[in-house]
């Protein structure tokens, strides 16, 4: 058995309270710093789950891509910030073209299948309050990634 990463950057920010037009600044979020976004991993993991329909929950994402077993997101936290891994477990390993659709296909997820319904989710951290979750291809720090680990 065969794991395959797919890394991709998460960006939060925290959702702003509503402001009247008449006062409103404009800014209805703000992006966290380094020290909260560390505080809210283990709040991004849970959610993470949370987003997954009964059916994925059970058999996992990327169901009919060829040589994926199962796939599972999750969240790692580095010095950097945060990270979804798209943890896949492969029956092989991948072809290039392979790991090119595979690669597409999560970029897709993140963008409008899994990352919107991450986007939508209710995330309260304490000290912090309601935060959004924004999964991406690229930022300035990290970009998007395939990396195979073999599994011992």
């Amino acid at each position: 058995m065969t794991e395959l990463r797919v890394y991709s950057p998460i960006r939060l920010y925290e959702k702003l309270p509503y402001e009247p037009p008449w006062t409103d600044t404009g800014e209805d979020e703000r992006e966290l710093t380094s020290d909260e976004v560390q505080q809210c991993c283990d709040a991004v993991c849970e959610v993470m789950q949370r987003c997954l329909t009964a059916e994925e929950k059970e058999n996992g994402l990327a169901v009919g891509i060829d040589g994926i077993e199962r796939a599972y997101p999750i969240a790692e936290a580095d010095e950097e910030g945060l990270t979804a891994v798209l943890v896949c477990a492969c029956e092989r390993e991948l072809m290039p073209e392979e790991l090119d659709a595979l690669s597409d296909w999560w970029e897709r997820e993140c963008r409008y299948g899994f990352g919107k319904r991450l986007l939508r989710s209710s995330i309260r951290v304490r000290g912090i309050g309601s935060v959004a979750v924004r999964m991406s291809e690229h930022c300035e720090s990290h970009a998007f990634s395939c990396e195979m680990e073999v599994k011992v």
